[in-house]
């Protein structure tokens, strides 16, 4: 091979190689998606999201919508609404535990899930998103009245 031959082999397999960083450096992170939306209770509107899963995305589709939400239960840090229909949770693990601000659906029964403090690992529990400050999840914790959920800024 000579010279001229063995340099533009070099300058093409050297662009070959920037080219390929460079796109694949600049593709998108899709899985990473998040979905702003307003949970209103209280006459307060609080920010969360919801993420890029298959439970989350059935809950978008829905959006905006009211719920009734109540406690579980005495000694229990969540809230529930009854959905009318189950969610797909294709993808997804089968259970997961929840921390102090995460909203969840339950598949068992077709609820929401807004969790005011930490719940251990239950098969059945999908986490859908979260709400974005602490203020919010406070006011959930003192909460007692409908819920909206809708989507927003």
């Amino acid at each position: 091979m000579n010279l001229k031959k063995l340099l533009r082999f070099a300058i093409l397999a050297s662009a070959l190689f920037l080219f390929g960083v460079v796109t694949s450096i600049q593709q998108p992170v899709l899985a990473a998606a998040k979905t702003k939306i307003v949970v209103r209770f209280s006459n307060h509107d609080y920010k969360a999201h919801l993420d890029n899963n298959a439970a989350a995305n059935g809950l978008k589709k829905k959006l905006p919508f009211k719920l009734k939400f109540s406690a579980f239960g005495s000694g229990f840090d969540e809230k529930i609404g009854d959905l009318p229909a189950k969610l797909s949770t294709k993808g997804m693990p089968n259970g997961n535990s929840a921390q102090t601000g995460d909203i969840g659906y339950w598949s068992p029964q077709p609820r929401v899930v807004l969790y005011d403090g930490h719940v251990n690992y239950y098969a059945g529990i999908h986490i859908i998103g979260h709400f974005d400050s602490k203020k919010a999840v406070q006011a959930l914790k003192n909460s007692r009245v409908h819920l909206q959920l809708k989507l927003g800024k």
